[in-house]
């Protein structure tokens, strides 16, 4: 794990702080746009990360790779974004925006140290605001329809609380639990790592447990979490699978170009239909 501060992300404030093999591809001409720069890092594991430019604009998010001296450059327009990730594990971070640039479809990836994650939630929370519709940030937050993860999980209980945005309305939430079951008589297999799924007004809110095979026989939940935040105006389709198996069924969400699968128990069957109904009404 990195532990040099010299590697942490840091904000850009001047033309000039830009690392000059990244300024010909940054646009000042208007105005300044929001910077961080993330030096190159090694994460051990055969993880290594090179140097990297996120830019933040009004209507964009552009991201800059130096790869021994080429620079690769994906940019996102806001209205082409299909969904942005935040995942945290101990000090091991990312975001993760997917979606077209320049007319093909694909997918970007900034790794940092957790340490700095409020450079990077702030450009989360831009790419959110960006794509919501008739919003009163002046509206009163209610998160009590949340209140009922007290008894079941305080990780997703103040997971889910700081997710929701000012304006955002909560319509449905579907909570699925870690699920695990015995075998060879000692041991236990993680069927469902467990997630919840929030549908607002604006967006559909997918929180996940990391997935971690050495914690494979504990009963308790796993370090850190997995944001997806998936405009509503980019879901094709929300079905569910009900031939899954004995106990379990598939909650499939179809966007452009990917779908995103989730495993419910069966008894999860009825919330989750009155979640994609509340959705087809909103659309």
């Amino acid at each position: 794990m990195p532990s040099e501060t010299s590697s942490w992300p840091r904000i850009v404030n001047c033309y000039d702080d830009i690392p000059k093999v990244f300024r010909d591809y940054v646009n000042t001409q208007k105005y300044f746009p929001y910077i961080v720069y993330s030096p190159p890092d090694n994460w051990g594991l055969k993880i290594y990360t090179n140097a990297k430019l996120t830019c933040l604009y009004q209507d964009r998010i552009m991201i800059l790779e130096n790869n021994n001296g080429s620079v690769q450059q994906d940019c996102y327009y806001f209205k082409d974004i299909d969904y942005v990730e935040q995942g945290r594990i101990l000090l091991y971070s990312w975001i993760k925006v997917s979606g077209f640039s320049e007319g093909a479809f694909s997918t970007t990836m900034v790794i940092y140290n957790t340490v700095m994650i409020e450079l990077f939630t702030m450009v989360v929370k831009s790419i959110r605001k960006s794509q919501f519709l008739n919003v009163n940030e002046a509206m009163t937050l209610d998160l009590s329809s949340l209140d009922f993860l007290q008894s079941l999980s305080y990780k997703f209980l103040n997971y889910t609380r700081e997710s929701i945005l000012l304006g955002e309305k909560i319509k449905q939430t579907v909570y699925q639990p870690l699920l695990r079951k015995k075998y060879l008589f000692f041991f236990k297999k993680t069927i469902i790592w467990g997630h919840i799924i929030i549908l607002t007004d604006q967006e559909l809110i997918v929180l996940k447990n990391e997935e971690n095979d050495k914690s494979n026989n504990k009963e308790q939940e796993t370090f850190g979490g997995i944001w997806m935040h998936i405009p509503l105006a980019k879901i094709a389709q929300i079905n569910i699978d009900a031939q899954a198996g004995k106990d379990l069924i598939i909650l499939s969400i179809k966007l452009r170009q990917e779908i995103v699968i989730l495993k419910f128990i069966r008894s999860k069957q009825q919330e989750l239909a009155a979640l994609i109904a509340d959705f087809s009404e909103t659309l």
